[in-house]
């Protein structure tokens, strides 16, 4: 019986010390840690999340995969995420290097341990980003804090230079406690490089325990870089797998270096988690939450980002300040943006002109559809990409637009007496990426001529079979693809009819001044009564329009004179069409007759004008210059 129980309580003191051994074990084992280290998120709703995961060594987790990884913000899961291993060196890093100068760090012959140290600090920071920020804390009997944290590189390699070993104490505990303290207030990632080669003496304030809490409270991996023989390589290896930093040792300073290196190459090894978020730009704080499964095991890291809004640049290829349009004009706003875009929207002039919120993002306009809204002339025109989360930017630039094409009538001149022939000539001009493709001219509505398709422009007009009156000229020019048509159009007088009208008029005349009086004379032999001469009085001119409009002009058996200088004539015309002495109306025979005196100015009787002379008839409407009578006989 006593050897059975002496057999049990063997058992018990085994299974005590297994326990025991196990517990130990899981003290000396540090946990696996994972950790957010920055968050890039002034590209939102781009956000680019920049995760650390180290084993129970210290060492980075590599090569795990996507599937390892869920990623959700403010509780909801991302469903697409990119995820990367990189060397991140656009994340700023605010480092403090604590550099151990007491009394062993002076031994042995020159260059001393201290000196190689502070060489190897001065290369490490060379080796830094130009974002990163360096601060320089000494430490012996008290830490003493030689350089604030800095950018300046410059600096900080001056306060690396010169440093004397002093003091018999070392006050490790107490120079990280102030290395937590001068990080606390930076965002970026926050890291303590610990150089020593010995331990902490136990002098100083704060022991191992309280740098411990300060540390992991901060989230502030201290990573202990040891040499020489009375390294405290356990202490160091604690203080670096309780904070997650990684601790290395070297026989001596001279290979300081190499620790140094290792140290950066662990600093930037991370893994990117790139992702759209599903939020607006509102400003606002969301919580990030990363999960990570690793050897069965899940972690999990929680930081916060903002939801910024950022400027999008926009430019808009082939387009610059002052830039001339006309025609079809393709806006095709570029940017590099990553974020998927919502809408185009196009402002005219502070006013809104179109929108397109499909891809492509472009807009195709023509100019000569919306002459209304864009008149030709210069005009401010803005760009407006939106995206998804409401990001906005602008691309402002004045364009001049014109017309594609412009016709102008050279010749003949507005209103002008034509007589003879003529040649009508046309100023036609297009814009540089529209080819001219031909030009055509028309009186009346028929064409004049055959299409031109290059310069000059100019056709001549027969007078010969157009009658007598006004006529418009219209001038077409198109371009080569039919897309645009300009017009230009006058109205003129033709002044006289053609040669072989005149020439029948002529013998007209002729024939009745021989027969007229043949016949007077066989009427006055058969004795027929002669025509009744009318009393003064019985017809009038009535002014319609002219200088005095329904002014009505009596007529009498005197000449009445008709023409542009009031002291020369009995009624003054009006216009500089009308002649300084333009007609003449007489009483003969008992009728009115009305006499041209100058056929450049011609007298117009019923939209018709008339060569010499005409016998005037109740209502005759009277066109002299820009006068218009009518004739009225009781």
């Amino acid at each position: 019986m006593g050897s059975a129980c002496s057999a049990r309580a063997l058992v018990a003191v085994v299974m005590a010390l297994a326990m025991f051994s196990s517990a130990a074990h899981a003290v000396a084992q540090a946990p696996l840690r994972i950790s957010i280290d920055y968050i890039k998120d002034d590209a939102f709703p781009v956000v680019e999340a920049f995760v650390s995961i180290s084993d129970t060594q210290g060492q980075p987790v590599r090569s795990l995969s996507a599937e390892s990884f869920t990623v959700s913000e403010d509780g909801q899961t991302v469903k697409q995420v990119e995820t990367s291993q990189t060397e991140n060196s656009e994340q700023p890093l605010a480092i403090v290097l604590l550099l151990d100068v007491s009394g062993s760090m002076g031994s042995g012959s020159p260059p001393s341990p201290l000196d190689k140290a502070s060489e190897a600090a001065r290369t490490f920071t060379d080796q830094l980003a130009s974002q990163d920020q360096v601060a320089v804390i000494t430490f012996a009997d008290a830490p003493v804090t030689v350089q604030a944290l800095t950018s300046d590189k410059n600096a900080v390699r001056a306060s690396l230079e010169g440093l004397k070993p002093e003091g018999n104490q070392t006050t490790m505990y107490d120079a990280v406690i102030e290395g937590v303290n001068l990080l606390k207030g930076f965002s970026q990632r926050r890291i303590i490089v610990l150089v020593t080669d010995g331990k902490d003496t136990g002098k100083g304030l704060f022991d191992f325990d309280q740098a411990i809490d300060q540390a992991e409270t901060w989230g502030t991996p201290i990573y202990p870089l040891g040499f020489g023989n009375n390294v405290n390589q356990d202490e160091l290896t604690r203080l670096a797998k309780l904070t997650g930093g990684v601790a290395q040792f070297q026989p001596d300073a001279s290979q300081l270096q190499a620790s140094f290196s290792a140290t950066l190459q662990l600093l930037r090894e991370q893994y990117l988690l790139r992702f759209l978020s599903a939020f607006p730009a509102d400003e606002k704080q969301h919580e990030l939450l990363v999960t990570a499964t690793y050897q069965g095991t899940q972690l999990q890291a929680k930081r916060f980002y903002t939801a910024r809004r950022s400027q999008i640049e926009v430019s808009i290829p082939g387009y610059q300040e002052g830039h001339i349009v006309g025609g079809i004009e393709t806006f095709q706003p570029v940017t590099d943006w990553e974020t998927p875009l919502k809408q185009l929207d196009i402002v005219v002039d502070d006013k809104p002109f179109a929108s397109v919120q499909s891809a492509p993002f472009e807009y195709r306009w023509d100019t000569t559809q919306t002459e209304k809204e864009i008149p030709p002339g210069e005009h401010r025109f803005s760009f407006i990409l939106t995206d998804i989360a409401g990001n906005t930017g602008t691309a402002s630039l004045s364009l001049d637009v014109q017309a594609p094409l412009r016709v102008h009538i050279t010749s003949p001149s507005a209103e002008e007496i034509l007589s003879g022939s003529a040649l009508i000539e046309a100023q036609v001009t297009s814009l540089p990426d529209i080819p001219l493709g031909r030009v055509e001219f028309a009186v009346d509505g028929q064409p004049v001529g055959n299409p031109l398709t290059a310069a000059p422009y100019e056709v001549k007009w027969n007078l010969a079979m157009a009658p007598a009156g006004r006529h418009i000229i219209t001038v077409t020019a198109s371009d080569a693809d039919g897309l645009f048509t300009a017009t230009d159009e006058i109205t003129v007088n033709v002044a006289v009819r053609s040669y072989g009208w005149t020439i029948a008029l002529v013998l007209l005349l002729v024939i009745v001044g021989v027969t007229l009086p043949l016949a007077v004379r066989r009427r006055r032999q058969m004795g027929m009564p002669r025509p009744v001469a009318l009393k003064l009085g019985q017809a009038s001119l009535r002014e319609v329009d002219g200088l005095t409009p329904n002014h009505s002009w009596s007529l009498g058996e005197n000449e009445f004179r008709l023409g542009r200088k009031s002291d020369e004539n009995d009624l003054q015309l009006k216009g500089l069409n009308a002649s300084r002495k333009h007609a003449v109306i007489r009483f003969e025979n008992g009728q009115y007759v009305i006499y041209a005196l100058n056929l450049n100015n011609p007298v117009i009787i019923n939209n018709e004008p008339i060569v010499h002379q005409h016998v005037l008839r109740n209502g005759d409407m009277i066109l002299l210059g820009e006068t218009l009578l009518r004739f009225e006989q009781q």
